[in-house]
């Protein structure tokens, strides 16, 4: 009986130690990863809301808009100078995802007329 208890006592110290021992190595970690994602942020700092308007990002959606107020969004992956008058317009029940799904329909049924990099990018042959 006291051979027992001797083992369960050794046992519970090293698993005790162990424990620590994790908990050390998980706090260094933790650490490591706090000071790489603070020195990618002070990097890579967020972009200013102009910046983001310039790479294609629209500023506003205007739900009022036949088009979303994306007008010029859409003639920039058009060929054309000007909007079909078979470009779908926005109806309010679409939402933007919606719309953006109905436009994405459009350009692959009328590849003919829209740009390169935009048929690679919906996969248009």
């Amino acid at each position: 009986m006291k051979l027992l208890k001797l083992f369960l006592v050794v046992g519970f110290y090293f698993g005790f130690a162990n424990v620590q021992a994790q908990t050390a190595e998980q706090k260094k970690s933790n650490e490591r990863m706090e000071k790489a994602v603070t020195q990618y942020k002070a990097i890579h700092p967020k972009q200013p809301i102009k910046k983001q308007i310039q790479s294609g990002t629209p500023a506003s959606i205007d739900a009022n808009d036949i088009y979303m107020g994306r007008r010029d969004e859409f003639l920039s992956r058009l060929t054309v100078s000007e909007l079909p008058k078979d470009f779908p317009t926005y109806q309010k029940e679409y939402g933007v995802s919606g719309y953006n799904d109905v436009v994405d329909n459009y350009y692959r049924t009328h590849g003919s007329i829209v740009k390169e990099w935009v048929k690679q990018k919906l996969n248009i042959q």
